[in-house]
């Protein structure tokens, strides 16, 4: 008696592995991929976010490519942006147990900002309103230095120094 509970056991237990296993299958395939890549002229754009609708999202590497997986079958809207790019939108269909490749050209759309001077006063002042000797350090002029962040430019302009403390940042 013992024998035949123990084979009925096995035998169930068998059964519902196999049962789960195609089970898994199918459901497995009803979920689709995009894998891409961001440029802008050919190089890859780190950071950019990427979103179908509102609900689902990602953003790229640092040299422009991104995955979304486990997606459900269906057509997305897809919106492609970064800060200093125009933003690109597409319609995309996403298949089962498929893997959708992309490659999105971003052009450049560069962002032009007013002047800003920082002092102690407490309203906002035109650098031709200020009481303050102001020096403006204007594009080209980064350009021409080799400049990648503000500390860079600071450090060759005003001869500041600036110091990184894995703690509390950066000072200046």
């Amino acid at each position: 008696m013992y024998a035949n509970w123990c084979y009925i056991v096995r035998f169930v237990v068998r059964g519902c592995g196999i049962l789960s296993i195609g089970l898994a299958g199918p459901l497995y395939a009803q979920e689709g991929r995009i894998e891409g890549y961001v440029n802008s002229e050919g190089i890859g754009v780190a950071h950019a976010h990427i979103t179908l609708g509102e609900d689902i999202g990602t953003s790229s590497d640092t040299k422009g490519y991104f995955v979304i997986d486990k997606l459900v079958s269906g057509i997305y809207a897809l919106r492609v942006s970064c800060v200093g790019y125009k933003p690109v939108s597409q319609q995309i269909t996403v298949q089962a147990g498929r893997t959708l490749s992309l490659s999105i050209a971003l052009d450049e759309a560069p962002i032009r900002l007013k002047d800003v001077v920082v002092t102690g006063q407490y309203a906002p002042t035109e650098v031709s309103n200020s009481m303050y000797q102001i020096k403006l350090i204007g594009t080209e002029r980064i350009t021409q230095r080799g400049a990648f962040t503000l500390g860079d430019a600071l450090v060759q302009e005003l001869n500041t120094r600036v110091t990184h403390d894995p703690v509390l940042g950066r000072n200046m």
